[in-house]
């Protein structure tokens, strides 16, 4: 609740593949799309100063739990870490599986700043748990600032990669198009005839549901992990599939 922001659905816009929220207390108008396995945010602010971007550790991730993660400052403009979750929904028993990820900003850093169960101040590196990283930034009034956060199952390394496969570039607009394109593919695959618009909103509005659950664990040049028992994984290859980098 530090950081917590209201919004009303007023000014909210949620499509397939694009969410927008104006943030009551802040005054940011944030923005959301995203590739397979990258998201891409922008924030336009109402107002200058100081700008954190939260990295909260401690959020679930479906019915898994954190217990120990890593968040690193590399170069001027980018972060990369993991989060260790605990055992349970889709994964099943074991030691759990690690989730990597790399952000990167479409701005330097001014700085890392840390929180363990007390605030840490500046920092390069913050692990363990419970952590709280935020970068912080100068903005101005009406700055637009960007992110692109990509994940994997396998590596920092892979995270990078899906990163290079699937948004080398910062054009939020292309992203979106691509999105709702990729969705549009998806949804015209049942076609319905009569009823009314309403019932035909419902009807693909669930199947939007339907296709939204499900999950993708490989990496887009088809590496994955094998869980082969509950406590080893074995990075594999899609048959088939062994694209570069």
């Amino acid at each position: 609740d530090a950081w917590n922001s209201d919004f009303s659905h007023d000014t909210e816009v949620a499509q397939a593949g694009y969410h927008k929220v104006v943030l009551g207390r802040y005054g940011i108008t944030a923005e959301m799309t995203s590739t397979m396995r990258v998201a891409m945010h922008r924030w336009t602010f109402s107002q200058g100063g100081c700008a954190d971007v939260m990295f909260d550790m401690l959020s679930i991730l479906k019915e898994a739990h954190p217990f120990d993660c890593s968040v690193t400052k590399v170069g001027g403009s980018e972060l990369e870490g993991w989060v260790h979750m605990r055992p349970g929904g889709k994964w099943g028993q074991g030691k759990g599986y690690r989730l990597f990820f790399i952000a990167q900003f479409d701005r330097p850093i001014q700085e890392l700043r840390g929180w363990k169960e007390k605030d840490l101040g500046v920092v390069d590196e913050v692990s363990g748990f419970p952590v709280v990283a935020y970068p912080r930034f100068k903005v101005s009034d009406g700055d637009v600032m960007q992110m692109k956060l990509a994940l994997s199952y396998c590596s920092v390394e892979q995270a990078r990669s899906n990163m290079a496969l699937e948004l080398d570039h910062w054009s939020f607009g292309r992203v979106k198009k691509e999105s709702r394109d990729e969705w549009n593919d998806m949804l015209k695959r049942v076609e319905v005839k009569g009823g009314t618009d309403d019932q035909k909103r419902k009807f693909y509005t669930d199947l939007w549901h339907v296709l939204l659950g499900r999950s993708t664990y490989s990496d887009a040049n088809g590496k994955y992990p094998d869980r082969i028992d509950k406590d080893q994984v074995v990075i594999r290859n899609l048959p088939g599939k062994n694209i570069a980098p």
